[in-house]
């Protein structure tokens, strides 16, 4: 039987509005204003850096498609886009936005990389890029990059933004298996992304790495 999530129609529609046939069968929806409300900063006097365990994607049926722990100061927002799975400001200088995104890998993984990489012209980086971490469906191991310099920003499919880039910034970002798909089903994964200026970034480097490893699908 198709186990389906709870969906948040207005946030979600246009990002799940694929033919069932195309979708997979746990096929990811928000089930908004249960969990921690969008704009609601972490409460920041706890010492740990992370805070408990919380399902951030359940199912229909009460099971955790996705679950993690937030860190300390993170800020979950409304989401910008609507193929957004969810967003957290991690800084108060709001320049700087944590993604998650939950898609088939299409390309793979090697293309995904790439792209991210390839917002960083060669000849402006200041940090070249540097993955670690392996992506493993069946442990449910993530694998990271990180890269500095000037960012010219990230369309679709890696598609260029027409935009100057911006000196000065940095990127880490990691894509985490969701759980492995059976014969006949796409394998998807939640693509994690995090660019802004370099100091806010490397400040949250820690919490970013943290974060992603705590992600359970």
């Amino acid at each position: 039987m198709t186990r389906m999530l709870m969906v948040d129609v207005q946030e979600m529609a246009c990002a799940w509005s694929l033919p069932i046939s195309t979708r997979r069968r746990n096929a990811v929806h928000l089930l908004g204003g249960t969990l921690l409300a969008s704009g609601a900063r972490l409460p920041t006097a706890s010492a740990e850096t992370l805070q408990p365990r919380t399902c951030l994607v359940p199912y229909e049926t009460g099971e955790c498609a996705l679950s993690l722990q937030i860190p300390v100061g993170w800020r979950r927002d409304p989401i910008e886009s609507p193929m957004r799975l969810a967003q957290f400001e991690l800084d108060p200088s709001n320049t700087t936005d944590v993604v998650i995104f939950y898609l088939p890998l299409g390309q793979g993984v090697e293309a995904q990389l790439a792209r991210w990489e390839n917002e960083f012209p060669p000849d402006s980086r200041s940090s070249p890029p540097v993955r670690s971490g392996t992506f493993d469906v069946q442990k449910g191991s993530p694998i990271f990059l990180q890269v500095a310099g000037a960012w010219a920003g990230g369309g679709p499919a890696g598609a260029s933004t027409g935009k100057a880039p911006l000196g000065g910034y940095a990127m880490q970002a990691a894509i985490v298996p969701a759980s492995p798909a059976k014969s006949n089903e796409r394998q998807y994964a939640f693509f994690v992304k995090n660019a802004g200026p370099e100091s806010v970034v490397n400040k949250q480097s820690t919490n970013f790495f943290d974060f992603v490893r705590s992600m359970r699908g």
